[in-house]
Parts: C-alpha cells; sequence; structure tokens
C-alpha cells in the first residue's frame, strides 16, 4: 500500500500501486498551467470588467481616462503567478478553519498581495472557495478498449487526487457552507459538473462500443460510482482501498449490463 491521508478526522485511506500510477505529477507542464488558468478563470472578473487602479484627467479636467501603463518592475509577479499563489493560499485557509475561516483580510497577508488585488478577480468569499476547488488537477482519462480497466484506473486517479491533496477538507468546508449561501450552492453545482465531465467521457465511449445500453441514464450511474467514495471521505471515514473500487465499479456495471432479449 502508498501513502496515507493526513486529514485528521478521517480514517487512514490507502491507495495502490495503480492510484499511484494515475497520480498527478508534481511539475506543471505549459498545458497543465493553461488549464489551471482556465479552470479558476471561470470565477474570476474577465479582464475587460477590471476597475484600474490609477486614472488620470483629460486634458480639459472633465473626466478620468486610465493612467498611462507602467513599465513593470523587475522580479515583480505576473498575473497568472499571483492568481495561483492566492488560489494555493485561499485552499489552504479552508482547509484549515472551513469556510469562515476565508477571511480576505488574512488572505491577502499570506499570499502577500492586496485585497483590491483578490477583488478584482473574485467579487465574493463563493467565488473565491469554488474557484480553489477548480484549480485542483483532474486526473487523466485512460482509453484501454475496455469499460472496466478504464474505470478502474480513472477513479485510481480520482483517489491519488484526494489522499494527496486539499480536496476533501476544501469540499467539507464548501459543502457544509452550500445550504446557507444559495450563490456558492449554484457555483458549487457547476464546478462538481465540470468534475464530472471526465467520468461522462469514459462512460460514452462504453456505450460506443456497445459495453453499456444505448438508453444507460449516464448521470445515474455516475451516482453510483460516485457515490461511494465520496460518502467515505466525507461522512464515514472506512478506508477507500483497491478492492472496494473494484467493487463500485463491478456493481454498477452490473446494475447496467447489456441484457438478452
Amino acid at each position: 500500500m502508498g501513502s496515507v491521508s493526513t486529514t485528521p478526522w478521517l480514517a487512514p485511506i490507502e491507495i495502490s500501486e495503480r492510484a499511484r500510477r494515475t497520480s498527478p505529477q508534481t511539475s506543471m507542464s505549459p498545458a497543465r498551467s493553461t488549464a489551471r488558468r482556465s479552470r479558476a478563470s471561470r470565477y474570476a472578473i474577465p479582464i475587460s470588467e477590471r476597475r484600474p487602479l490609477m486614472t488620470t484627467r483629460d486634458s480639459d479636467g472633465r473626466g478620468a481616462a486610465p493612467a498611462e501603463p507602467t513599465r513593470r518592475v523587475r522580479g515583480r509577479p505576473r498575473s497568472d503567478e499571483i492568481e495561483g499563489t492566492i488560489l494555493k493560499v485561499a485552499g489552504e485557509l479552508l482547509a484549515e478553519g472551513g469556510f469562515a475561516a476565508l477571511n480576505f483580510d488574512a488572505l491577502a497577508a499570506r499570499a502577500r498581495c492586496s485585497k483590491a488585488t483578490i477583488y478584482r478577480r473574485w467579487t465574493s468569499k463563493g467565488h473565491l472557495a469554488v474557484a480553489t476547488l477548480a484549480e485542483l488537477p483532474d486526473p487523466a482519462l485512460p482509453d484501454r478498449g475496455d469499460l472496466r480497466e478504464d474505470l478502474r484506473e480513472l477513479l485510481g486517479g480520482v483517489i491519488a487526487i484526494f489522499n494527496q491533496s486539499s480536496a476533501i477538507p476544501v469540499m467539507q468546508s464548501l459543502i457544509g457552507e452550500r445550504a446557507r449561501d444559495p450563490e456558492l450552492a449554484d457555483l458549487l453545482n457547476l464546478a462538481f459538473q465540470a468534475k464530472r465531465e471526465g467520468l461522462a467521457n469514459v462512460l460514452r465511449r462504453g456505450v460506443a462500443r456497445g459495453e453499456l445500453p444505448a438508453e444507460t441514464d449516464l448521470e445515474f450511474l455516475m451516482d453510483l460510482i460516485v457515490g461511494p467514495i465520496l460518502c467515505r471521505y466525507l461522512c464515514t471515514g472506512a478506508p477507500v482501498v483497491e478492492e472496494f473500487v473494484d467493487e463500485i465499479v463491478e456493481a454498477a456495471l452490473t446494475s447496467f449490463a447489456l441484457r438478452p432479449s
């Protein structure tokens, strides 16, 4: 067995060699960096709508016009680097103290930026919190030509991400808050739906190969596959091991298998 979850309120969660093979790389490639910015930008204010920090009077003094762009100070972090730092620190605050701990004063101090820098990108705590969830890496999508093997490998990658990141404590804090915050609930629905798209693609390929009936309710099937894993992580704390993943895959596919006419 491999690494063990360090989340104090969860039972030890084991991952297998297969899960480690599908775990995310620690170094970020240019493509992964672009994907990260794309995920986070869904919840950020478009650049075209951000307010300029400084303005200067027109020559006749009748209004304000954007100041001339100044030369960037050497060594100053670029915009994507600042956003990455803010999202990392926001995830740490959520994991440490839940949604209530996501205080913009504390965030600005720890990220070493101004609150204006944060507010220009995310209009509310909800937008920022969900952006940290979107920031989490996605597992590789296998395509081995066999639905069972693809699902086992995909779920192994999901478990590796859960064990090696702040995903579970962040989700715990946000799910607990969604009942009190309708805006956050809507944003979470969008984020979770985006995270399920990889699994949906694997299942669609299974339908195309004839491994699942054409009329399969993919949303319900995804609930059957993901639900038991999240239940153990978020509710019972029971270990999530390779044998448990195999049982989930077999139970789900047996329920939806093609039946003789």
